[in-house]
């Protein structure tokens, strides 16, 4: 997999990020203490649209979701025209084992692109893929601040090897600061280059 400065078109002395996660919370009684982790990203291992939950020992319990001991996952794989479930339980011995099972989708039977499922929704008054002005105006006002960091250099821009699935997750507990990151042009397993925002 190719970093982003190998791409067709792209000034290799150009630091644009690749790769973002953003973590957020709901203060709200019910999803109190359960952090929601949006990570997306260019070059990584493979193309990924899912949602995992992760189910952690206890209540109030993040520390399980980053460590090799974490609890119980259920994986819902969006990319394919199915959706996929996945149910990954965590044995006595430490070891994962996945329980697969298959749940088909019957709301979109076509093979459709993204734009063309897009334009079908738009045009049969569906507004599911949408977004609404007030979610727009929240969305900006969790990325302007982010957008005004990096255009200061007020955060550090991680390098993570392209064909890998990015820089590691970090324990929300421990986040202070938004991150941003950028793909090299290193295979995976080999040490990256330096870049700088």
């Amino acid at each position: 997999v190719p970093g982003y400065e190998k791409s067709e078109g792209v000034d290799p002395e150009r630091n644009t990020e690749t790769f973002a996660q953003v973590i957020l919370w709901v203060d709200n009684e019910r999803w109190q203490g359960v952090p929601f982790v949006l990570r997306s990203g260019k070059a990584l291992s493979r193309d990924r649209k899912e949602i995992r939950v992760h189910f952690t020992r206890g209540q109030n319990n993040t520390e399980s979701l980053f460590s090799e001991e974490g609890g119980n996952i259920l994986r819902l794989n969006l990319a394919s025209e199915e959706v996929n479930l996945g149910i990954f339980t965590i044995q006595k011995a430490g070891g994962v084992t996945p329980a697969p099972m298959r749940v088909d989708d019957p709301i979109s039977p076509e093979h459709l692109s993204p734009y063309e499922r897009l334009f079908l929704e738009a045009m049969s008054g569906q507004s599911r893929l949408y977004v609404r002005d007030d979610e727009v105006e929240e969305m900006w006002q969790i990325i302007q601040p982010i957008a005004d960091a990096w255009a200061e250099n007020e955060v550090p821009l991680q390098v993570y090897p392209a064909g890998s699935d990015g820089p590691p997750l970090e324990d929300p507990g421990g986040v202070t600061e938004s991150r941003h990151s950028r793909t090299t042009a290193e295979t995976p397993g080999s040490e990256p280059f330096p870049s700088y925002y």
